[in-house]
């Protein structure tokens, strides 16, 4: 039924206005999402749709999973959500910390310079997991060049951490901070990672102004 709506939704929106086909593709899905994703910016929402349409133009995930941070959230909230497009279901909803060069409630500054210990912005293809020095951990591709391209080299993963807990944010009124990684939950890293490994995007959101303007996939 709502894979069906969803055609309706975008025939309707296709044939009726001088639209591109991305653009009523985009806002057809943003419409089916946007009653799901719990208390997400809708802006934020929209860009992420946007690069996720421009990714999968690319070749770039084929299992109609996107996961969304949103870095402009303080770290005490949850700010990471994980969306099954093809099911229009939301899978998870988390808490992530930011890296500590980033600051410490809110994020305000990224990188992608190797031993900054900031977040990088933008959108990142998720690879294998492995165990590592972190524990079960999964590796990420940067996609975007100059924004987060050496997430490799600087070993940006996702992974679980007993700072990233709410018992943290209970004791001291915010998560604790990564090296740059997206650090979880203990109680859920591992099913998530289990969830969005294998190639499916992360977009990560901060309103940066040089990466709203320059990225390839907004």
């Amino acid at each position: 039924m709502r894979l069906a709506k969803f055609i309706v939704i975008l025939a309707v929106s296709f044939f009726s206005s001088s639209a591109s086909l991305a653009q009523c593709y985009n806002e057809a899905l943003y419409r089916m999402v946007l009653p799901l994703a719990k208390n997400i910016n809708p802006k934020v929402l929209e860009l992420a749709i946007n690069a996720y349409y421009n990714a999968r133009k690319k070749g770039l995930d084929d299992k109609g999973i996107l996961t969304i941070v949103d870095y402009s959230l303080p770290s005490s909230e949850k700010r990471m959500w994980i969306l099954n497009l093809n099911n229009q279901e939301l899978v998870d909803y988390s808490f992530v910390t930011h890296g500590s060069g980033s600051g410490l409630l809110y994020a305000r500054k990224f990188s992608n310079t190797p031993g900054s210990y900031k977040s990088s912005l933008g959108l990142f293809l998720t690879k294998q997991p492995y165990h590592g020095q972190v524990g079960y951990a999964l590796r990420l591709q940067g996609l975007e060049e100059g924004i987060n391209d050496k997430v490799e080299e600087r070993g940006i993963v996702v992974h679980g951490a007993q700072y990233a807990n709410e018992s943290f944010i209970d004791q001291y009124g915010r998560l604790g901070r990564s090296e740059g990684c997206f650090a979880l939950p203990v109680s859920s890293y591992n099913n998530i990672i289990n969830y969005i490994e294998g190639g499916t995007l992360i977009f990560a959101y901060y309103p940066d102004k040089n990466w709203l303007q320059h990225s390839r996939y907004l």
